[in-house]
């Protein structure tokens, strides 16, 4: 199985043994096998995301180790030989490829292929915020296809947004140089979202948060996918703005 190297000194180095994949599965297994609700896709996907586990690079934010389990709903089991494509913004609400910060730069984006167990491992920052949405994080779950340098060809099985508790949010976003400066008073929190709306206490949204800012958190949470769906697009979340001129996104 391919895995990127652990490069931030703030997160503790993976094993990933048969002890890991068997508790992976065991918490798996307590999963209800809920087919998770497809989201917009958004207006900042870029294609050709690298395979590799740390997508920070030492960029600056609060250290977040972000574990996905991806469960086969049709089975009620684990999925594994499936790519987990993530991406979302700086600890200001940036994505890079985008946003005139980060215009040459692939950080905050990446591809991880699940285990036996179901689940892959991203090492990355807790999310900033931009107008108009609450903190998220973008991913698509794709199969069939080829391992390289990235993941060629294949299907999208689905498509999704994860979500953080405010109270998680605002306990980042008050504690930590890299997320200061912002005015509190223009994020919009998980019940004003127009993307999350009523989902929140559904299974496959929310990511359950441990650890605290000073050592960084971990992030855990378990989608339920089809992996013979092909599901219809939910939009490429045009309405959104910002972007090469250097603003914050603004939309979906």
């Amino acid at each position: 199985m391919i895995a990127g190297a652990v490069g931030r000194g703030a997160i503790s180095a993976l094993t990933h043994d048969a002890a890991t994949d068997a508790t992976a599965a065991a918490e798996a297994s307590s999963t209800s096998c809920v087919l998770a609700v497809e989201t917009t896709e958004g207006p900042y996907f870029l294609a050709g995301d690298l395979i590799r586990q740390d997508i920070s690079k030492g960029i600056p934010g609060v250290p977040l180790k972000l574990c996905i389990g991806i469960q086969n709903v049709t089975a009620c089991s684990p999925l594994a030989n499936t790519a987990v494509d993530n991406w979302h913004g700086d600890a200001q609400g940036f994505y890079s490829g985008i946003c005139e910060e980060h215009l040459t730069t692939t950080f905050w984006r990446g591809i991880q292929i699940t285990r036996d167990a179901g689940f892959v491992e991203f090492d990355t920052i807790y999310p900033g915020w931009y107008v108009n949405r609450t903190v998220h994080i973008h991913m698509k779950v794709m199969v069939d296809g080829t391992v390289s340098e990235t993941y060629d060809g294949g299907t999208i099985a689905h498509t999704d947004q994860l979500f953080f508790d405010d109270e998680i949010s605002i306990k980042v976003f008050s504690s930590h140089e890299a997320c200061s400066g912002r005015d509190e008073t223009d994020r919009t929190v998980n019940d004003e979202d127009n993307i999350l709306g009523d989902h929140e206490d559904e299974p496959g949204f929310i990511v359950a948060i441990t650890g605290a800012v000073e050592d960084g958190h971990t992030g855990t949470i378990w989608i339920g996918v089809d992996p013979e769906a092909t599901p219809a697009a939910t939009g490429d979340g045009s309405a959104g703005e910002g972007g090469p001129d250097g603003t914050r996104p603004n939309g979906q």
